[in-house]
Formats: C-alpha cells, structure tokens, sequence
C-alpha cells in the first residue's frame, strides 16, 4: 500500500515587538519626591530603573519609591549639579525617551558675622567670612554656600557692603569679603547673612 505524504505545513515565526515605555509627564511632590505619568513601564523588575542626566554628564539611578504600569514615584537628590535633569525610563531592556525634570532645592539661611561700632571717632574695617563646606559623602547631606548679603540693621554715616562673594555651590570656596565704615558722630550694627543649599552626596553605585 502506497501512502500518501500530507504537505508539510509551514513554520511562522511571530516577533512581537516590544514597545519602548513613554513618559507623559511630571509632578514634584514633597519631600523631594517626583511622580512620572505614563504608559508601558510595566512591573517593577531587577533591570528596570530610572536614568538622570545631570547638566555636568553625571548619568546615576534614581532610587524609586514606587513603580507601576503607568506611575513611577522616584527621588530625586539635589547634587548641587544644577536645577534640572533629563529623565528616562527602562524597562524590559527600552529606554523611554527622556524629560525634564526639576530638581527639589532646599535651602536654609544663618548670619555668620553680628558686628556693631560705635566709637565716636569713626571706625572701618573689613572682614574675611570662610564659608567653605565639604562636599558630602554618599547619601550624607551638607549644605554649601549659595549666597550672601549684608543686612544693616542700624546705621549713621554708615554702611557695609560685600566686596567679593564666591561662585554659588563651591565646595574650596574663595572667603566672602565684607568692607565697613562710619563717620564720627556715626554708628554701624551690622550681620552678614548666608544662604545654604542643602545637597547630598552621589553614591558609586548607582552611576551608570
């Protein structure tokens, strides 16, 4: 008996393709947390993460607070590398395209200098403010300086004024330099007040 051989049927191979996450937007939240809105981030899995490009090329994963299919709670660390960064999601080995974010700034102001004079002869002087502060550590915080002035509380034929003030975020910082004078018959009280941003420290770990 002859058998008859049925036509072989053919093998389809089917990619499917996997689409890339896409963010749709931002929101800051307290605590220097920001929320990312979007579409096809998945599960939260070991190779999934969010990628910051800071202006400096700093490229570091954001820790993340919380990750579903279209919301991705991250924070974002103030590395006094300015006010903003690029933002990218990957997951399941696609990379979103990127979004600016903005970076939560804390700030916090001291006076570092009272002064007060009032000889009757007159008086001048000028004062040298240190106001370096070393860079932290890995996730340790410290703040470094932004700015200062000088606030004259009171005055007659008198006046301080700030002759030289650092580059804002310096860490070896050059001193502030502070010139002050009043006339005889005059009176100076005077404090130099300095704002800090409060920054942290990048972790090795998490550079990419």
């Amino acid at each position: 008996m002859r058998l008859r051989l049925l036509p072989a049927m053919a093998l389809v191979q089917v990619t499917c393709a996997v689409a890339a996450p896409q963010i749709n937007s931002v929101q800051t939240e307290s605590g220097g947390l920001v929320a990312i809105a979007g579409v096809g981030f998945g599960e939260s899995c070991a190779d999934c993460e969010v990628l910051a490009a800071y202006a400096d090329g700093l490229r570091i994963a954001l820790p993340v607070d919380d990750w579903n299919d279209r919301r991705i709670r991250i924070r974002v660390p103030d590395l006094n590398r300015g006010s903003s960064i690029s933002v990218a999601v990957r997951a399941r080995g696609e990379l979103s395209a990127a979004l600016s974010v903005p970076v939560p700034i804390r700030r916090s102001r001291s006076n570092v200098l009272e002064r007060h004079s009032g000889l009757s002869v007159g008086n001048k002087g000028d004062e040298i403010i240190d106001v370096s502060r070393p860079l932290p550590e890995c996730a340790k915080a410290s703040a470094v300086f932004e700015s200062a002035q000088v606030v004259n509380r009171r005055q007659r034929f008198g006046e301080a004024t700030i002759v030289f003030s650092p580059t804002a975020g310096c860490s070896n910082c050059e001193p502030v330099q502070v010139r002050w004078f009043h006339e005889p018959t005059g009176f100076l009280d005077f404090a130099v007040s300095v704002q800090w941003r409060d920054v942290e420290g990048v972790c090795d770990n998490r550079r990419r």
